[in-house]
């Protein structure tokens, strides 16, 4: 399953970032996950970098990662400022879920909010999720319930920012089966304002 192009228009971007750049999810997801103080950490589809700037003032020791597809986006993340610990690394790269720009097994964690649905390949990505995580490492993806969202008041989107269909479950949920063989866990979030389906997996810890 695809799209025509992971890639926004720039004004898709701008609007996003202007609406959409702050989630309350971002602060609520270290404490929701129980997440390590000390991990390596990849945000793919970073965005506008406001989950990396969350995990900053969360994480203790380790790298953080934020990958996005489009430039525009990382320029928006790498204005963002982030709270300084010298012991907490950030980089921002350029790249899809299909070809991660990540060496293999070179992280704990990779968190994928409301980006599954824009991956042009959903096997091809989880492959290259499996790839990227250490033994034990696990997967977090995050999905809108798109039906149950509302727009914020007087926020009209531009005729171009249409967002894609929530991807369908059942292609999810045969993707996953095929190439994770660990059991996921999947439920759902409500927030203040919002709701989300969670689907967390664990890399097997003895894969080769």
């Amino acid at each position: 399953m695809s799209n025509d192009s992971p890639i926004w228009a720039d004004e898709q971007v701008d609007w996003y970032v202007q609406n959409w750049g702050e989630h309350p999810l971002f602060s609520e997801l270290p404490h929701l996950l129980n997440l390590p103080c000390q991990a390596d950490i990849i945000d793919l589809g970073c965005a506008s970098g406001g989950l990396i700037a969350a995990l900053c003032g969360y994480l203790q020791q380790g790298q953080l990662t934020g990958i996005d597809p489009s430039p525009r986006m990382l320029e928006y993340a790498k204005a963002r400022a982030l709270a300084p610990n010298p012991k907490v690394t950030v980089a921002w790269r350029l790249g899809q879920a299909e070809h991660l720009p990540c060496a293999d097994q070179s992280a704990d964690w990779i968190l994928a909010l409301s980006s599954v649905q824009h991956w042009q390949d959903v096997h091809q990505g989880l492959r290259e999720c499996q790839r990227v995580l250490r033994p034990g490492g696990y997967l977090l993806l995050v999905e809108d319930i798109w039906q149950e969202l509302e727009m914020p008041e007087g926020v009209t989107p531009p005729a171009d920012a249409d967002e894609p269909a929530l991807l369908p479950w059942p292609v999810l949920e045969q993707a996953l089966e095929q190439v994770f063989t660990h059991a996921y866990r999947r439920w759902r979030h409500q927030g203040q304002g919002y709701a989300m389906h969670f689907t967390l997996i664990q890399r097997e810890p003895n894969h080769v």
